[in-house]
């Protein structure tokens, strides 16, 4: 190095700092590769460990840690340090580029988006997956389609209720129980057109996600009266707040028609509490309940956000007949239908929630409505009263109240 027509003693001082930094990432980094991966950052044995993991794969690994742009080489360290051993040795570089790419562009286009700490980006914006589903190219995808929607969006949580009150309709997606299987990708479900709870969650998720909203899925393997298990959406706007996806207030905030069951919740109960999703690793998994084997989908324990109104531990009843989840949606998809031109829409029988069973609840709620709407579309008139006759031996379902409402509106014979 020249010291010419440099003072000596600045000379000097330069020439140390240089040669100090040369000496500290020698000795405090470690090449493979051609990939430097720090190790005196607290990711940087996990890393090594990851690594080793991921056998074959780990050269495409090191190829995305070697070209991240600088200021997205925290999101990748943090994929690539808490992802699963099966995403290890299957996810290619580009995949997980294009990832990061989109998750950091998202975060910058808004100012709310740009307001979430650092810490929930990485766990619940940045994140590929939400539970074991297929790993699907979502989110180049649903930042095109759904950014636009959320352009005017004041908040996080405005942006949520927004999505879920479009997006489903314009995907052409809802519940049913006829879906292929309960944990679909985004990908799967907007192919079948159709979802269980746990893959409309799904969606909804990676929609957040894909425009910077933080979100996670959160859910119970069993509701305590025994009626079926269940699975939301939680979305971070300061605090989190829940939503159900595709549900009929999803365009409200902690509203929905599990609230007062999830009270009953038990927390040390694991087939009873309620779970969020996390992708780095906490010490507990969430219970899939398609497929317990599977442990490598982190939780936490979010049990007494919704159970702190119900100290008094509840007892455990015998199962209903039927399942307050698919109920539920069933009344929803009816709301639906009914708006539709009445002239075009398809027959009511032919859809799949007519045959869903019915709590004695929801049967009443959908009696009206039904009873109206033959009045509006016949000009004839039920004999019946305004509500159901009481209850029937097997649950009621949508095609039972029709039959009972065709049968009501015929004249009386002479």
């Amino acid at each position: 190095m020249s010291l010419k027509h440099t003072h000596p003693e600045t000379a000097f001082h330069r020439y140390s700092k240089t040669l100090m930094m040369m000496l500290l990432l020698a000795t405090a980094t470690s090449f493979t590769g051609g990939c430097a991966l720090i190790q005196n950052d607290h990711l940087g044995p996990t890393l090594d460990a990851q690594l080793a993991l991921a056998g074959d794969n780990a050269a495409q690994l090191r190829r995305a840690l070697a070209d991240v742009p600088d200021n997205q080489r925290e999101g990748l360290r943090f994929l690539i340090a808490y992802m699963p051993e099966r995403d290890l040795k299957s996810l290619s570089a580009k995949y997980l580029l294009d990832n990061v790419r989109l998750a950091y562009l998202a975060r910058n286009q808004s100012p709310w988006a740009k307001r979430i700490p650092d810490d929930l980006f990485l766990n619940d914006v940045l994140p590929y997956a939400v539970i074991n589903e297929q790993r699907d190219e979502w989110r180049a995808g649903f930042y095109t389609r759904f950014h636009p929607l959320v352009a005017d969006a004041k908040s996080p949580g405005e942006a949520a209720t927004i999505l879920n009150r479009k997006i489903f309709d314009e995907l052409n997606v809802h519940f049913s129980r006829k879906r292929p299987k309960a944990d679909q990708s985004p990908m799967e479900t907007i192919q079948a057109g159709m979802a269980s709870c746990t893959g409309l969650s799904i969606l909804l998720i990676d929609a957040c996600r894909a425009v910077g909203v933080p979100a996670r899925l959160v859910g119970t393997p069993l509701w305590v009266d025994k009626s079926g298990n269940h699975s939301w959406v939680e979305v971070w706007d300061g605090d989190w707040h829940f939503t159900g996806a595709d549900e009929a207030k999803g365009n409200e905030l902690d509203r929905g028609w599990f609230a007062r069951k999830a009270t009953t919740a038990l927390r040390d109960e694991p087939m009873h509490a309620i779970y969020a999703t996390s992708f780095k690793p906490t010490g507990v998994h969430f219970p899939l309940v398609w497929d317990l084997s599977i442990d490598d989908v982190h939780a936490v324990n979010v049990t007494d956000r919704y159970a702190k109104d119900n100290p008094v531990k509840p007892a455990l009843p015998t199962a209903e007949p039927f399942d307050v989840e698919a109920s539920l949606h069933a009344l929803a998809q009816l709301k639906k239908y009914l708006l539709q031109d009445a002239a075009t829409r398809p027959r009511i029988t032919d859809q799949d929630f007519a045959s869903v069973p019915l709590s004695q609840t929801d049967a009443e709620l959908a009696y009206p409505l039904l009873r109206d709407d033959l009045l509006r579309q016949t000009g004839a008139q039920p004999n019946g009263t305004d509500r159901l006759l009481g209850p029937i031996a097997e649950p009621w379902t949508i095609t039972k109240i029709m039959d009972k409402l065709n049968g009501l509106s015929k004249p009386d014979s002479p």
